[in-house]
């Protein structure tokens, strides 16, 4: 449903199997990279992690203008050291913990709520569980929060933007609005979220 949305604002969509080339990125006004894979979830048993090569492309990239997106997951369902030495780059960390765990279907426990005057996302309500919190220095600046802790960033790196949030939070099964309670609004945040990437590569 992810791509769904980004094609309804009029954006085209396709997926990267291998590193990122600078050939790749040229073509690219938007790279989302989610869930970096650990041993035991990745195809074959071995992860591919990332190199210092990919890392030097994606940050020239979004220094000319690219817009690109971190997603982690929580402790233990995502690999951490290599993908902080990418978003190191831009003053954000990920750090190896799990807040907002959801027991069974108590839902409230997952719950973000977004103040009004986010610079992303309208004030509502959100769910997002098991998330990793994350760190910020300079350029990178705090977004959202779950439990008093931050759990998303923003850092403008050159001509681009780098967001970043310690949660794979948009699948389709918390944003077709058949599983949650109906005063989540993790699809009305989508659109928000996707809208404003897009904006963010009219900017170059």
């Amino acid at each position: 449903m992810l791509g769904e949305i980004f094609q309804k604002q009029g954006a085209e969509i396709s997926s990267l199997k291998t590193a990122p080339s600078k050939k790749d990125l040229k073509n690219a006004n938007i790279y989302i990279i989610v869930d970096a894979d650990i041993d035991k979830e990745a195809y074959g048993g071995k992860a591919n992690l990332i190199d210092p090569t990919s890392i030097k492309n994606l940050t020239d990239w979004v220094k000319k203008g690219g817009v690109l997106v971190l997603m982690s997951n929580d402790n233990g369902n995502s690999e951490f050291e290599y993908f902080n030495k990418l978003a190191g780059e831009f003053g954000i960390h990920f750090n190896d913990d799990s807040y907002n765990r959801v027991q069974k279907r108590e839902f409230e426990q997952g719950k973000v709520m977004v103040p009004a005057g986010n610079e992303i996302f309208s004030e509502q309500k959100l769910y997002m569980k098991e998330v990793a919190t994350i760190s910020v220095k300079n350029p990178a600046k705090e977004l959202l929060s779950a439990e008093g802790k931050n759990i998303g960033a923003i850092a403008k790196f050159g001509k681009g933007t780098v967001f970043a949030l310690g949660d794979p939070w948009c699948y389709n099964e918390y944003i077709d609005g058949k599983k949650l309670p109906a005063d989540f609004t993790n699809y009305q945040g989508t659109e928000e979220w996707v809208k404003w990437l897009l904006k963010q590569t009219s900017k170059k």
